[in-house]
């Protein structure tokens, strides 16, 4: 008998929230004294939740009618990153050849319908280990980003 409020039929999550399924494939080479470190990937994404449907007025109609307006069922969408090193700090030491400075681009695509920013445009310039004091510093703590997310037409009508 199940005297807590768990039910195993019970939908999880704000209402119409459902899989989420991505997928990547790429090419990826640590860095090694005679390599320098690169990694380029290329992924999809496939969401059967419940969206709110940009491509429709409250008016048009929809799958459901509320407070968010009409619905969608599932969202897309797709990426490409890619991160190079262009130089390293110490490259005659094999377990520290990952510190150096890198640079990457982000690419990524998802539909006008479902998704308020369709495009997102990144540039990195990085640095792995830039100290010799602290080899493991991240390179998110030195990272500059240039960002141009576009806005989906339809909502700029």
């Amino acid at each position: 008998m199940n005297t807590s409020s768990y039910s195993s039929t019970a939908e999880i999550g704000a209402p119409g929230t459902r899989g989420l399924f991505v997928d990547e494939f790429g090419y990826k080479r640590e860095a090694t004294p005679t390599l320098l470190y690169s990694w380029v990937r290329f992924g999809a994404m496939y969401n059967n939740s419940t969206f709110r449907d940009y491509s429709k007025t409250v008016a048009a109609g929809g799958l459901v009618r509320g407070p968010i307006g009409p619905t969608i069922d599932g969202d897309s969408g797709f990426y490409f990153l890619a991160d190079q090193q262009v130089s390293q700090f110490a490259p005659d030491t094999p377990t520290l050849a990952y510190r150096g400075i890198y640079i990457g681009g982000t690419a990524m695509y998802a539909p006008p319908q479902t998704t308020p920013v369709i495009e997102y445009f990144e540039g990195r310039l990085y640095s792995r280990g830039p100290f010799e004091s602290r080899p493991t510093l991240h390179h998110w703590l030195s990272t500059v980003r240039s960002t141009a997310p576009i806005w989906s037409p339809i909502l700029t009508r």
